[in-house]
């Protein structure tokens, strides 16, 4: 993953990578300060099939540490600190990490688990002297690169672990499928860091060389907010949370306005009704390109992705789940965990449950 990034910081060293707020870092400055981060976790160390835990307010910080973490082979565990206490500990002690990368106001509401703390802000001066170069990280595509957390509403909360693999090939298939006709120039990023969502808006963003808008949650939280800053930063390209998105519509039917810069718009997590899709589509140009994305953390964001670029009328209910992604293939079960034939419904009892019509779609 970490090599993806490299090679589009040599190709775009003074593009601007990211934005958070009236923070302004370009891509040559990114891969600077995230190997400047990779020496102190080696140090440290950190190396391949080793998680490091990464607490902190999600910030430009945030997209630096993951960097950091892969370019030493590390694993990214992600624990944001505004879940539970005992959410947290559990997750400290489940995922074994050797090393805990946070700040010094975070450490003070996080609890006391004997792990190994690396405070960024403390280690500010020690940062800023290690080499700007990349380090040797050992990693080869087969080693976990990332663990997530369901949100554990069935039970205690499951772990997810990803390989560089799996986030190549989900990286490539988007770049292929969407991103090649369709550039990202600028993409917001909304959700929490420890959200799949996250690892999907930063690699198909720092890997391809856009702008990748870090939101504020309480913006993210306000339509008029979120779409005056779509405007301000001049984004074309953006995937919500289907909630999120439906505010966001409601607010821009009620006063008058478009998604007409939007050339790229996908929405997933939760079901989508067509209702909402189609609205969607009405206020963005013919070109725009609307996405509905499926799929599990454990299998790197999306299993699969429907886009719908027939009549605006022929969509009704819940928006499909469309066809496998890239190297992927789907199985479509009933309620017992039995596949069923071409045209009968299945069941996906996730939190997010839709019904499909079974397919005999392969490999991509």
């Amino acid at each position: 993953m970490h090599r993806l990034f490299e090679e589009q910081a040599r190709r775009t060293p003074e593009a601007t990578a990211l934005v958070h707020g009236d923070e302004r870092i370009s891509y040559a400055e990114l891969e600077c300060r995230a190997n400047q981060l990779a020496h102190l976790l080696r140090e440290r160390g950190i190396g391949p099939e080793t998680s490091v835990g990464v607490c902190m307010p999600r910030s430009v910080h945030t997209v630096v540490t993951l960097l950091g973490i892969l370019k030493v082979g590390g694993v990214y565990a992600p624990m944001d600190p505004e879940y539970p206490a005992d959410r947290l500990t559990f997750m400290l002690e489940d995922s074994r990490v050797k090393l805990l990368v946070t700040d010094s106001w975070t450490l003070s509401v996080l609890p006391d688990c004997g792990v190994e703390r690396l405070l960024l802000d403390q280690e500010r001066d020690r940062i800023a002297s290690l080499p700007t170069t990349a380090p040797e990280s050992g990693a080869v595509p087969g080693n976990l690169a990332c663990m997530f957390y369901t949100s554990g509403s069935s039970g205690r909360p499951k772990c997810g672990m990803l390989t560089h693999a799996n986030y190549v090939n989900y990286y490539r298939f988007w770049e292929r499928t969407y991103l090649r006709g369709t550039p990202m120039k600028v993409h917001m990023q909304m959700t929490s860091f420890a959200f799949d969502i996250f690892i999907a808006d930063t690699t198909r963003a720092l890997f391809s060389g856009a702008t990748l808008v870090i939101v504020p949650r309480e913006v993210v939280m306000s339509p008029a907010d979120l779409y005056a800053l779509m405007v301000a930063e001049k984004v074309n390209s953006a995937e919500f949370i289907t909630p999120i998105l439906a505010a966001l519509v409601d607010y821009v039917e009620e006063t008058g306005q478009t998604l007409k810069f939007m050339d790229l718009l996908c929405a997933g997590s939760d079901i989508w009704y067509a209702r909402d899709f189609l609205r969607t589509k009405r206020l963005c140009k013919p070109s725009t390109r609307v996405i509905a994305a499926y799929g599990t953390s454990e299998t790197s964001n999306d299993n699969s992705t429907f886009e719908h670029t027939e009549g605006f009328g022929e969509l009704e209910g819940i928006v499909p789940i469309g066809r496998p992604v890239a190297n992927t293939r789907l199985y479509v079960l009933d309620e017992q965990m039995r596949p069923v034939p071409v045209g009968v419904p299945g069941s996906c009892t996730s939190a997010a449950s839709h019904w499909v019509a079974a397919t005999t779609a392969g490999p991509v």
